[in-house]
C-alpha cells in the first residue's frame, strides 16, 4: 500500500500503521483487514475486510471517519480520481 506516505501492517491483521506527512497514525478495527486504500490525496485510507462495509479513516489522526454499508460483502471498491466518491462492490 502506497500513498503520500508508508503503510506497515504486522501479522495480527488488524492493525494497520499508516505514516503521511510527517504524522504516524495506528487504525486498529476488530475484524481482519484485507484491503486498504490510500484516497488520491492520502490524507484518507479506505479499509476493507470480513465485514459488510468499506471503513474511511484518517490517515494522519487514525480516527474513523465514516463506515459505507455493503449488505453481502465487499469484494472490491476504488475512490474516484478526485477522491470524493468511494465506489463498492462485491
Amino acid at each position: 500500500l502506497r500513498g503520500d506516505g508508508g503503510c506497515f501492517h504486522p501479522t495480527s491483521g488488524q492493525r494497520l500503521v499508516v505514516s503521511v506527512g510527517g504524522h504516524t497514525a495506528a487504525i486498529e478495527r476488530s475484524a481482519q483487514i484485507v484491503t486498504a486504500r490510500f484516497s488520491p490525496r492520502g490524507y484518507a485510507v479506505a479499509i476493507g475486510g470480513w465485514t459488510d462495509s468499506v471503513e474511511l479513516w484518517s490517515a494522519t489522526s487514525g480516527e474513523l471517519l465514516r463506515s459505507f454499508a455493503s449488505p453481502g460483502g465487499v469484494g472490491a471498491f476504488a475512490f474516484s480520481e478526485e477522491g470524493d466518491l468511494i465506489a463498492v462492490g462485491e
